[in-house]
């Protein structure tokens, strides 16, 4: 059965969405799997219309700009398990909240800033959607992509918990290290601190010590008692680097 995408924003964002998402679609070759995309310009429509039709709904692309739409994300949450959501947000004040509904399974978000950011976005959760899945661990509630871990290390503040760095936003969750190494073979161990994954990694800077993420700005740099470990690592993952 060919599947549905709901896309509920403003009338902009959804035109937006929508255009990029057929690109992306054509490009993974993946537009024959799906029906329809269906745009919503308020959330009241839109949740109707899932509430209906939730058995072929897919993917669903939701934007929140104010915290008082929070509750639309509480009842979107109680109807389905299945669905996979991406709630999108320009406002950075909504981070911490958006965090609590990214634990659970098929949630994601993220704060963008420009069409780039949000193109990289829909890219991955179609991807995601359509294609083979990428691998979900479950820690504590709190639901990753492992693709999608860009590093992770202890958090500063209590060296119970882990700070995960992904290529839109980061999360501090209470585990360690050694376990989400168990849980994943790209986590290489950098430094006691600091797991890197090795499939996301891009370069090195000429400090030798900080690393460059594929598809991202995003950069970690490593302490200097580990430059040796660093230039072995990144030559054996990507020896172009070091031609």
């Amino acid at each position: 059965m060919k599947k549905q995408v709901i896309i509920d924003a403003d009338i902009a964002t959804c035109e937006k969405i929508e255009s990029l998402a057929i690109r992306q679609e054509r490009i993974l070759e993946i537009d024959e799997l799906i029906f329809t995309h269906r745009l919503f310009f308020n959330h009241s429509d839109a949740y109707d219309y899932f509430v209906h039709h939730v058995e072929e709904i897919e993917l669903y692309f939701v934007k929140i700009e104010r915290q008082e739409e929070l509750v639309h994300l509480n009842q979107l949450q109680s109807l389905s398990d299945d669905t996979v959501f991406m709630v999108y947000s320009d406002n950075p004040t909504l981070n911490d909240d958006l965090d609590y509904f990214a634990r659970s399974k098929n949630w994601v978000h993220g704060i963008v800033s420009d069409n780039q950011v949000l193109e990289s976005l829909i890219d991955r959760i179609l991807q995601f959607t359509f294609t083979s899945k990428p691998k979900l661990m479950e820690i504590n509630g709190n639901y990753i992509v492992m693709t999608s871990i860009l590093y992770a290390e202890t958090y500063k503040r209590n060296r119970n918990y882990v700070r995960v760095v992904l290529r839109n936003n980061e999360c501090i969750i209470l585990t360690t290290l050694s376990s989400l190494v168990k849980n994943s073979s790209d986590l290489i161990r950098l430094s006691r601190g600091l797991l890197v994954n090795k499939n996301n990694i891009r370069g090195i800077e000429k400090d030798g010590l900080t690393l460059q993420f594929e598809g991202t700005l995003q950069k970690v740099t490593v302490p200097k008692v580990c430059k040796k470990r660093v230039k072995e690592f990144v030559r054996e993952i990507n020896p172009e680097v070091f031609a």
